[in-house]
């Protein structure tokens, strides 16, 4: 195991089905298992290059913590972008400058 890909991979291949990731939103848990996990990240993957994203380009995320920004950041990493992660909890002075 050399990057954080192939972590994700072995984990899909020995954990498939259990919980990856698990978020409340309000009084609810939204719960991904590894196997949604990297299909998703596949699919982000699949539409950033279908967007001609590619190695070394740069992209920007501005969103609040979910699993879907953990999957785009898994597809991030497969497709080789550098990936700016700006949460929605950023301090207000900094939300201002952009």
């Amino acid at each position: 195991m050399n990057t954080l890909v192939d972590l994700l991979t072995d984990a899909h291949s020995r954990f498939g089905g259990r919980t990856a990731l698990a978020m409340r939103q309000g009084y609810h848990t939204q719960r991904w298992s590894y196997r949604r996990l990297k299909e998703t990240s596949g699919q982000a993957t699949a539409r950033l290059q279908g967007q001609a994203v590619r190695t070394g380009d740069r992209i920007m995320i501005w969103a609040q913590n979910s699993p879907q920004v953990v999957a785009v950041f898994f597809g991030c990493l497969r497709a080789g972008p550098l990936l700016y992660l700006w949460t929605c909890v950023a301090h207000a002075s900094l939300q201002q400058r952009w």
